[in-house]
């Protein structure tokens, strides 16, 4: 049986390419795009925008819908986080409690209180319908979004 040489369990790692250094692909890969002066991913965003790919001669070609949909989901996991579902939960992974805070039902239940609690209300929206609003601000939308 053969014991020099061979690694013991538990070694350290040697030798090898370092965790998060490019491989020889991609850097021969990166080299060709450098000297070609093409960058991918503005090429699949000018097709996602544009609908118009970009040839080598300087013109462009019109592709279909289906065509910058593709190039806008190949581009999209470059620029945009990966979302991860998360679990809510309580104490000891049991459910989330909810207190109550406000009884709101004794304000309600008394004429008298109900009128000030609604008084108070339109003046809490008329002050902050008369606040100033800060540069950037704007007010919610449901429809389209418009920059």
């Amino acid at each position: 049986m053969r014991t020099e040489g061979t690694f013991k369990p538990g070694h350290g790692r040697v030798g090898g390419r370092r965790k998060g250094s490019p491989t020889k692909r991609t850097k021969l890969a990166l080299e060709i795009c450098e000297e070609l002066d093409f960058h991918p991913a503005a090429f699949l965003a000018t097709i996602a925008l544009t609908g118009l790919m970009p040839n080598p001669d300087g013109t462009t070609t019109p592709v279909s819908t289906d065509d910058r949909l593709r190039a806008a989901t190949a581009l999209a996991p470059f620029v945009m986080p990966r979302l991860q579902a998360t679990q809510v939960t309580g104490k000891d992974n049991g459910p989330v409690q909810v207190e109550r805070i406000l009884d709101v039902s004794a304000i309600l239940a008394n004429p008298a209180l109900a009128a000030a609690a609604q008084e108070l209300a339109l003046m809490v929206v008329e002050a902050e319908g008369n606040a100033e609003r800060l540069p950037g601000d704007r007010p919610l939308t449901l429809g389209p979004y418009q920059g």
